[in-house]
């Protein structure tokens, strides 16, 4: 079996203490989340499961770390205590500042994205006017195009009034007019 020293005992249990004030933390830092405003059921309920997830493992890493993955019941009780104290006398300010922290930040966002959306929207409907204009004078330009050819080349559309004359030139009737 493994010994541990005194003075391995008394790091282990201050770290342990240690332990239980970050894991206070960590549960604060959801409860601080809940408190800006994502406090739906489904919300909290994953919020609660990685929280004991993430607390889970990083307890078994602790005590595989310091106690070579003996379960000791001082490690557990020192953490508790730890989680305790940290929720008695720090929990409040880590939670006010966390909430201002995550307001600020939402408030940034959706600055950002307000401005981006105002960009975006004005920059979508001008360029989506522009691709009318083209498309309009594109239009225009190709029906042009037809009364030009369909007028200065009348033989495109009909071969009827075209005349052969004796010396080879041709005649394109009455009203066209030759290019």
């Amino acid at each position: 079996m493994w010994e541990i020293s005194i003075n391995n005992q008394i790091i282990t249990f201050l770290l342990s203490l240690v332990l239980g004030c970050v894991l206070c933390a960590f549960y604060d830092t959801f409860r601080s989340i809940r408190k800006v405003g994502f406090n739906s059921f489904t919300a909290t309920f994953i919020s609660v499961l990685v929280f004991w997830i993430v607390s889970g493992f990083i307890t078994f890493l602790f005590l595989i770390a310091r106690t070579n993955g003996a379960p000791r019941g001082y490690v557990f009780l020192t953490a508790l205590m730890g989680f305790i104290i940290f929720r008695a006398t720090l929990s409040r300010f880590w939670i006010g500042i966390l909430v201002f922290l995550i307001k600020n930040i939402v408030g940034f966002l959706r600055f950002i994205y307000t401005w981006f959306y105002r960009f975006w929207d004005k920059t979508t409907y001008l360029l989506h006017k522009l691709l009318l204009k083209i498309i309009k004078r594109g239009k225009r330009w190709l029906q042009k195009l037809k009364k030009l050819l369909k007028y200065r080349y009348n033989m495109l559309y009909t071969k009827r009034n075209v005349k052969t004359s004796r010396n080879g030139d041709e005649d394109y009737g009455t009203g066209a007019k030759k290019a």
